[in-house]
Protein backbone atom coordinates (compact mmCIF):
# COMPACT_ATOMS: atom_id res chain seq x y z
CA UNK A 1 0.00 0.00 0.00
CA UNK A 2 1.36 3.36 -0.97
CA UNK A 3 2.08 5.75 1.87
CA UNK A 4 1.60 9.44 1.37
CA UNK A 5 3.85 12.04 2.89
CA UNK A 6 3.06 15.64 3.74
CA UNK A 7 3.97 16.79 0.22
CA UNK A 8 1.14 14.66 -1.20
CA UNK A 9 -1.58 16.11 1.03
CA UNK A 10 -2.44 19.17 -1.14
CA UNK A 11 -2.80 17.01 -4.24
CA UNK A 12 -4.91 14.46 -2.36
CA UNK A 13 -7.19 17.19 -1.10
CA UNK A 14 -7.54 18.66 -4.58
CA UNK A 15 -8.31 15.24 -6.02
CA UNK A 16 -11.04 14.76 -3.43
CA UNK A 17 -12.40 18.22 -4.19
CA UNK A 18 -12.48 17.58 -7.93
CA UNK A 19 -14.18 14.22 -7.40
CA UNK A 20 -16.88 15.85 -5.28
CA UNK A 21 -17.39 18.58 -7.87
CA UNK A 22 -17.59 15.99 -10.64
CA UNK A 23 -20.25 14.04 -8.77
CA UNK A 24 -22.19 17.22 -8.13
CA UNK A 25 -22.02 18.23 -11.77
CA UNK A 26 -23.04 14.78 -13.04
CA UNK A 27 -25.99 14.73 -10.64
CA UNK A 28 -27.10 18.16 -11.82
CA UNK A 29 -26.71 17.31 -15.48
CA UNK A 30 -28.93 14.24 -15.25
CA UNK A 31 -31.66 15.98 -13.30
CA UNK A 32 -33.95 16.01 -16.34
CA UNK A 33 -33.88 12.26 -16.88
CA UNK A 34 -35.95 11.29 -13.84
CA UNK A 35 -38.93 12.32 -11.73
CA UNK A 36 -36.81 14.86 -9.87
CA UNK A 37 -37.59 16.83 -6.69
CA UNK A 38 -37.11 20.07 -8.60
CA UNK A 39 -40.30 19.27 -10.52
CA UNK A 40 -42.20 16.62 -8.58
CA UNK A 41 -41.71 18.55 -5.33
CA UNK A 42 -43.13 21.71 -6.81
CA UNK A 43 -46.41 22.76 -5.27
CA UNK A 44 -49.45 23.54 -7.41
CA UNK A 45 -50.12 27.23 -8.02
CA UNK A 46 -52.14 28.92 -5.30
CA UNK A 47 -55.87 29.16 -5.94
CA UNK A 48 -56.75 32.76 -5.19
CA UNK A 49 -59.92 33.96 -3.49
CA UNK A 50 -62.80 35.17 -5.65
CA UNK A 51 -65.59 37.50 -4.62
CA UNK A 52 -69.24 37.83 -5.60
CA UNK A 53 -71.24 41.02 -6.10
CA UNK A 54 -72.12 41.13 -2.40
CA UNK A 55 -68.54 40.90 -1.21
CA UNK A 56 -68.75 37.24 -0.20
CA UNK A 57 -65.55 35.29 -0.81
CA UNK A 58 -64.81 31.75 -1.90
CA UNK A 59 -62.27 29.52 -3.66
CA UNK A 60 -64.12 29.49 -6.99
CA UNK A 61 -67.28 30.71 -8.72
CA UNK A 62 -69.96 28.64 -10.44
CA UNK A 63 -71.19 30.27 -13.67
CA UNK A 64 -74.31 29.49 -15.65
CA UNK A 65 -74.41 28.87 -19.41
CA UNK A 66 -74.49 32.63 -20.02
CA UNK A 67 -71.50 33.35 -17.81
CA UNK A 68 -73.53 34.75 -14.92
CA UNK A 69 -72.40 34.06 -11.36
CA UNK A 70 -74.53 31.44 -9.62
CA UNK A 71 -72.76 30.56 -6.39
CA UNK A 72 -69.41 30.50 -4.65
CA UNK A 73 -67.44 27.33 -4.02
CA UNK A 74 -65.92 27.11 -0.55
CA UNK A 75 -62.29 26.16 -0.08
CA UNK A 76 -63.21 22.89 1.63
CA UNK A 77 -65.21 21.82 -1.44
CA UNK A 78 -62.18 22.04 -3.72
CA UNK A 79 -58.96 20.00 -3.65
CA UNK A 80 -55.84 20.83 -5.67
CA UNK A 81 -53.28 18.00 -5.91
CA UNK A 82 -49.78 18.70 -7.29
CA UNK A 83 -47.45 16.05 -8.71
CA UNK A 84 -45.72 15.91 -5.35
CA UNK A 85 -48.97 14.72 -3.80
CA UNK A 86 -49.67 11.68 -5.97
CA UNK A 87 -48.64 9.24 -3.23
CA UNK A 88 -51.14 10.64 -0.76
CA UNK A 89 -53.96 11.27 -3.24
CA UNK A 90 -56.85 8.96 -4.01
CA UNK A 91 -56.18 6.17 -6.49
CA UNK A 92 -58.24 7.92 -9.16
CA UNK A 93 -56.43 11.24 -8.81
CA UNK A 94 -53.02 9.60 -8.50
CA UNK A 95 -53.55 7.54 -11.66
CA UNK A 96 -54.91 10.51 -13.60
CA UNK A 97 -51.96 12.72 -12.66
CA UNK A 98 -49.42 10.00 -13.35
CA UNK A 99 -50.93 9.30 -16.78
CA UNK A 100 -51.01 13.01 -17.62
CA UNK A 101 -47.38 13.39 -16.60
CA UNK A 102 -46.30 10.41 -18.71
CA UNK A 103 -48.14 11.74 -21.75
CA UNK A 104 -46.37 15.09 -21.48
CA UNK A 105 -43.09 13.33 -20.79
CA UNK A 106 -43.32 11.16 -23.89
CA UNK A 107 -44.50 13.89 -26.27
CA UNK A 108 -42.13 15.29 -28.87
CA UNK A 109 -44.15 18.49 -29.19
CA UNK A 110 -47.32 19.78 -27.60
CA UNK A 111 -49.11 19.01 -30.86
CA UNK A 112 -48.73 15.31 -30.01
CA UNK A 113 -51.19 15.64 -27.13
CA UNK A 114 -53.12 18.76 -28.21
CA UNK A 115 -53.43 18.60 -32.02
CA UNK A 116 -54.98 22.07 -32.35
CA UNK A 117 -52.43 23.80 -30.11
CA UNK A 118 -51.06 25.67 -33.13
CA UNK A 119 -54.44 27.26 -33.86
CA UNK A 120 -54.87 28.23 -30.22
CA UNK A 121 -51.38 29.72 -30.06
CA UNK A 122 -52.06 31.72 -33.22
CA UNK A 123 -54.93 33.35 -31.35
CA UNK A 124 -52.99 33.96 -28.15
CA UNK A 125 -49.57 34.91 -29.54
CA UNK A 126 -49.34 34.94 -33.37
CA UNK A 127 -45.58 35.51 -33.34
CA UNK A 128 -44.84 32.42 -31.26
CA UNK A 129 -44.30 28.84 -32.42
CA UNK A 130 -45.44 25.71 -30.62
CA UNK A 131 -41.77 24.88 -30.04
CA UNK A 132 -41.47 28.05 -27.95
CA UNK A 133 -43.86 26.69 -25.32
CA UNK A 134 -42.98 24.91 -22.10
CA UNK A 135 -45.47 23.01 -19.96
CA UNK A 136 -45.58 23.92 -16.29
CA UNK A 137 -47.68 23.49 -13.14
CA UNK A 138 -49.24 20.10 -13.81
CA UNK A 139 -51.82 19.40 -11.09
CA UNK A 140 -55.29 17.97 -10.52
CA UNK A 141 -58.42 19.75 -9.32
CA UNK A 142 -61.40 17.93 -7.84
CA UNK A 143 -64.58 19.23 -6.23
CA UNK A 144 -67.18 17.80 -3.89
CA UNK A 145 -70.32 16.02 -5.09
CA UNK A 146 -72.52 19.09 -4.84
CA UNK A 147 -70.21 21.21 -7.00
CA UNK A 148 -69.72 18.39 -9.49
CA UNK A 149 -73.48 18.09 -9.85
CA UNK A 150 -73.62 21.76 -10.82
CA UNK A 151 -70.97 21.19 -13.50
CA UNK A 152 -72.74 18.09 -14.78
CA UNK A 153 -75.88 20.19 -15.14
CA UNK A 154 -74.18 22.38 -17.75
CA UNK A 155 -72.66 25.09 -15.58
CA UNK A 156 -68.97 25.98 -15.42
CA UNK A 157 -66.47 26.85 -12.71
CA UNK A 158 -64.13 29.82 -12.67
CA UNK A 159 -60.83 29.66 -10.78
CA UNK A 160 -58.00 32.14 -10.35
CA UNK A 161 -54.44 30.72 -10.18
CA UNK A 162 -51.40 32.61 -9.00
CA UNK A 163 -48.80 31.68 -11.65
CA UNK A 164 -46.43 34.57 -11.09
CA UNK A 165 -46.33 35.38 -14.80
CA UNK A 166 -45.69 38.80 -16.29
CA UNK A 167 -48.41 41.13 -17.50
CA UNK A 168 -47.77 40.50 -21.19
CA UNK A 169 -46.87 36.82 -20.98
CA UNK A 170 -48.84 34.48 -23.22
CA UNK A 171 -50.43 31.58 -21.34
CA UNK A 172 -52.42 28.57 -22.54
CA UNK A 173 -54.37 26.32 -20.20
CA UNK A 174 -54.33 22.59 -21.01
CA UNK A 175 -56.94 20.17 -19.69
CA UNK A 176 -56.58 16.39 -19.70
CA UNK A 177 -60.32 15.77 -19.65
CA UNK A 178 -60.30 12.03 -20.34
CA UNK A 179 -57.65 9.32 -20.69
CA UNK A 180 -55.18 10.50 -23.32
CA UNK A 181 -57.49 13.26 -24.56
CA UNK A 182 -56.40 16.85 -23.99
CA UNK A 183 -57.87 20.20 -24.88
CA UNK A 184 -56.60 23.73 -24.88
CA UNK A 185 -59.15 25.82 -23.02
CA UNK A 186 -60.75 28.46 -25.25
CA UNK A 187 -58.44 31.52 -25.05
CA UNK A 188 -61.54 33.64 -24.43
CA UNK A 189 -61.90 31.77 -21.12
CA UNK A 190 -58.27 32.21 -20.06
CA UNK A 191 -57.33 35.68 -18.82
CA UNK A 192 -53.93 37.00 -17.76
CA UNK A 193 -55.00 39.42 -15.04
CA UNK A 194 -51.77 41.41 -15.21
CA UNK A 195 -50.88 40.79 -11.55
CA UNK A 196 -49.28 37.37 -11.93
CA UNK A 197 -52.60 35.53 -11.75
CA UNK A 198 -54.67 33.84 -14.45
CA UNK A 199 -58.44 33.34 -14.44
CA UNK A 200 -59.74 30.21 -16.18
CA UNK A 201 -63.26 28.92 -16.79
CA UNK A 202 -63.71 25.13 -16.91
CA UNK A 203 -66.72 22.99 -17.80
CA UNK A 204 -65.17 20.01 -15.97
CA UNK A 205 -62.16 19.34 -13.78
CA UNK A 206 -59.30 16.82 -13.90
CA UNK A 207 -55.51 17.19 -14.55
CA UNK A 208 -54.62 20.72 -15.62
CA UNK A 209 -51.40 22.27 -16.91
CA UNK A 210 -50.30 25.65 -18.18
CA UNK A 211 -48.12 26.30 -21.20
CA UNK A 212 -46.09 29.49 -21.34
CA UNK A 213 -43.16 30.82 -23.33
CA UNK A 214 -40.08 28.75 -22.53
CA UNK A 215 -37.78 31.69 -21.73
CA UNK A 216 -37.44 31.97 -17.97
CA UNK A 217 -39.26 28.70 -17.35
CA UNK A 218 -36.35 26.27 -17.45
CA UNK A 219 -37.27 24.41 -14.25
CA UNK A 220 -40.62 23.25 -15.54
CA UNK A 221 -41.77 20.22 -17.48
CA UNK A 222 -40.76 20.56 -21.10
CA UNK A 223 -42.24 18.14 -23.65
CA UNK A 224 -40.14 19.67 -26.44
CA UNK A 225 -36.88 18.14 -25.18
CA UNK A 226 -38.12 14.57 -25.68
CA UNK A 227 -38.15 11.52 -23.39
CA UNK A 228 -39.28 13.59 -20.46
CA UNK A 229 -36.14 15.70 -20.16
CA UNK A 230 -36.37 19.20 -18.78
CA UNK A 231 -34.80 22.40 -20.08
CA UNK A 232 -33.21 22.65 -16.66
CA UNK A 233 -30.76 19.90 -17.67
CA UNK A 234 -29.38 21.89 -20.58
CA UNK A 235 -29.04 25.00 -18.48
CA UNK A 236 -27.20 23.06 -15.81
CA UNK A 237 -24.52 22.02 -18.28
CA UNK A 238 -23.86 25.66 -19.09
CA UNK A 239 -23.77 26.88 -15.51
CA UNK A 240 -22.08 24.09 -13.56
CA UNK A 241 -19.16 23.06 -15.71
CA UNK A 242 -17.61 26.55 -16.02
CA UNK A 243 -17.63 26.77 -12.26
CA UNK A 244 -16.01 23.35 -11.95
CA UNK A 245 -13.28 24.29 -14.41
CA UNK A 246 -12.53 27.58 -12.66
CA UNK A 247 -12.24 25.91 -9.26
CA UNK A 248 -10.02 23.19 -10.71
CA UNK A 249 -7.74 25.73 -12.39
CA UNK A 250 -7.40 27.79 -9.22
CA UNK A 251 -6.63 24.68 -7.17
CA UNK A 252 -3.96 23.43 -9.58
CA UNK A 253 -2.41 26.88 -9.84
CA UNK A 254 -2.15 26.99 -6.06
CA UNK A 255 -0.27 23.68 -5.97
CA UNK A 256 2.11 24.80 -8.71
CA UNK A 257 2.81 28.04 -6.90
CA UNK A 258 3.59 26.26 -3.64
CA UNK A 259 6.01 23.88 -5.36
CA UNK A 260 7.74 26.79 -7.08
CA UNK A 261 8.24 28.55 -3.77
CA UNK A 262 9.73 25.42 -2.21
CA UNK A 263 12.24 25.04 -5.08
CA UNK A 264 13.42 28.59 -4.57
Amino acid sequence: MKKYGKEDLPMRRIAALLLALGLFASTTLTVGATFTPSVSGKEAPEVMTVEDANGNKGAAMILDANGNALSLVSSDALVVTPLSGVDSASQQVSQALTNAYQQIQNATTLADIVPDIGDVLATVAPDMAVEDLVVRDLFDVTVDAQTKALLDAGNSIELVFDLGISRNEAVICLHNFSGNQWEAIDPAKVKNNGNGSVTVEFSSLSPIAFAVQSTGATSELNPQTGAGEFEMAAEASNSVWPAVMVIAAVALFGVGARKAVKKQ
